[in-house]
């Protein structure tokens, strides 16, 4: 096992800084170089993941423009009606969700 980097049954966490990286489409694959075992065939001395693409794109989603909403009926009724968001790029809605949208109503210039 590698300190750190290995739990107890093997599997290895690393985390991967991509602050200097610009913003693209990258086909990543994982090598591991593992301890040979003595009498064993070479091929059990490595493991090669197949090449997934990752799409990175650090600058997160905003509204675009400013939205209007017309509110009218009651309170209960307001909380029913069904309101759109325009965003500057699709949100990945699938669960887990991983963003947060809070939107407030209110009366006024606030």
């Amino acid at each position: 096992a590698n300190p750190g980097v290995e739990d107890d049954m093997g599997y290895a966490t690393l985390q991967w800084n991509v602050a200097s990286i610009p913003d693209s489409r990258y086909l990543v694959k994982v090598i591991s170089n593992c301890t040979a075992l003595s009498h064993s065939h070479s091929t059990h001395n490595y493991f090669s993941t197949d090449a997934v693409e990752v799409v990175l794109d650090k600058t997160s989603p905003a509204l675009f423009g400013a939205p209007f909403i017309q509110l009218s009926g009651s309170v209960d009724s307001v909380k029913q009606q069904v309101y759109r968001f325009i965003f500057t790029e699709p949100l990945y809605c699938e669960e887990p969700h991983v963003f947060h949208l809070a939107v407030t109503l209110s009366i006024g210039q606030n």
